[in-house]
């Protein structure tokens, strides 16, 4: 919907950059949608302004560019009239882009808001003590584990989950971000929380990650 909504934008700043209206009586119109917080009240203002002509603005100039507002508003916003945010929103960005298109025509515009993105899901909680895994064959995949940091490598670290073999934690697992050095996110005999990433039961291996794991 945010998308959609800076393509609106994108329209009526284009046609109004076409026409040579002012952005700054834009932006006085936009101030008065933020103010009034109503859009029929928007709507009844810009036509009082057309209607009213020199007794309301100061120069014909000027009035050319209400209509010419009221007209793109009336063309593009009337299905947001019951919106006023989502029509000052969307006012907004137009009044930015002419800028853009007219100061400067090789200047990237800005671009459309990013869409809200669902928030992510919280991670599992450790398995209870009570249920938690004594043989590496009893080990799940995605299984979120406590456990103590018994030794460290240059590529990584290795993790007592209870199962009678620790696990790795691979250097590139440390973190969410680029870890440089084991040390500097792990010491000997930290608690920590890790995933089971991969189980291999033939070779005795467990690979663990700490990545979105709260520490």
């Amino acid at each position: 919907m945010q998308t959609q909504h800076f393509d609106i934008a994108q329209v009526m700043a284009r046609m109004w950059v076409k026409q040579h209206t002012d952005p700054n009586e834009v932006a006085k119109a936009l101030r008065y949608l933020r103010d009034h917080k109503s859009g029929p009240r928007f709507f009844h203002y810009l036509r009082t302004v057309v209607d009213e002509g020199r007794a309301v603005v100061r120069s014909g100039r000027t009035l050319d560019y209400y209509r010419q507002i009221e007209q793109v508003c009336q063309q593009h916003l009337s299905p947001y009239r019951d919106d006023p945010e989502t029509m000052a929103k969307i006012l907004g960005w137009a009044v930015r882009l002419m800028r853009y298109y007219r100061a400067e025509p090789s200047l990237v515009p800005p671009k459309a808001p990013p869409t809200p993105r669902p928030e992510t899901e919280k991670q599992p909680p450790p398995v209870p003590p009570t249920e938690r895994p004594r043989r590496i064959q009893d080990l799940e995949v995605g299984m979120v584990l406590t456990g103590t940091v018994r030794r460290l490598q240059p590529y990584g670290a290795f993790v007592d989950i209870g199962v009678g073999r620790d696990g790795l934690v691979h250097i590139s697992e440390l973190a969410d971000r680029r870890v440089g050095r084991v040390e500097e996110v792990v010491s000997v005999g930290a608690k920590v929380t890790v995933r089971v990433k991969e189980v291999d039961v033939g070779r005795n291996r467990i690979g663990l990650s700490m990545k979105g794991m709260e520490q």
